[in-house]
This record gives C-alpha cells, structure tokens and sequence, in this order.
C-alpha cells in the first residue's frame, strides 16, 4: 500500500499559514481600526461625513489598500487629493475615494448648463 510522502509541519509553517488566513479573511492591519483615518479625513476642509471606510492588507504588512466615501460640500478635485495625501500619510498608498458632494444647484444653474449641452451637441 502506498502512502503519501511524509511533510513535516512544523513551527516554520504557522507564521506563513497565519499570514495567508488575515490575507483571506482581509483582516484590518491597523490597530486601532479606522478611527485614526476616519478623524484624519474628517479633518479636510470641505468634508461633511465620513461614510465608509475600509482598510485590508494585500499580501505584506506595507501594502495596505483602502476604499474610502466621503460626503463633502467644496472642491472634489481639492478634496481627492488631500484625502490621497492623508491615507498616504498612513501608509495607504492604493486607494479608491469615492466623494458625494452634496452641493446645491440651483434652477438658473441647471438650464444653464442644459443650455450649454444643447449648443455643444447642436
């Protein structure tokens, strides 16, 4: 009767084995949670909420990705590029900020910019 080959698992093999499980289960690496970043963003000019915020580890301890949405009243072009510096800052360097501005349009402003397409588009 053949057995299969013997493979020693040892001690050396739990530390990869509990890296591929955080890796699965996109355990947060941050300590504190998102609290940290959360209070970072909120701390942007022109952001109303921090809605959502998500942070998991690819494969390493340096590289972190985040989702972030954000309700904003201002710049979006503005808010984006602080926002990417803050996660940066936290070492986030992959990262997808999703921004909702919640700025009032008015009527005029709305045929304006109706008017406005219709002359582009003939």
């Amino acid at each position: 009767m053949l057995r299969p080959p013997r493979v020693p698992v040892g001690r050396a093999s739990v530390p990869l084995v509990k890296q591929c499980a955080l890796i699965l289960m996109e355990s947060n690496p941050i300590p504190d949670g998102n609290t940290a970043v959360e209070t970072k963003l909120k701390k942007i000019p022109g952001v109303l909420a921090v809605e959502n915020v998500w942070i998991w580890q690819q494969d390493s301890p340096s590289s972190l990705i985040a989702m972030v949405h954000l309700k904003c009243n201002g710049s979006s072009i503005e808010i984006l590029r602080l926002a990417k510096r803050s996660l940066a800052a936290e070492g986030i360097h992959i990262s997808t900020v999703e921004i909702n501005n919640t700025v009032e349009i008015e009527p005029q402003d709305l045929e304006a910019a109706d008017d406005a397409i219709s002359s582009i588009l003939g």
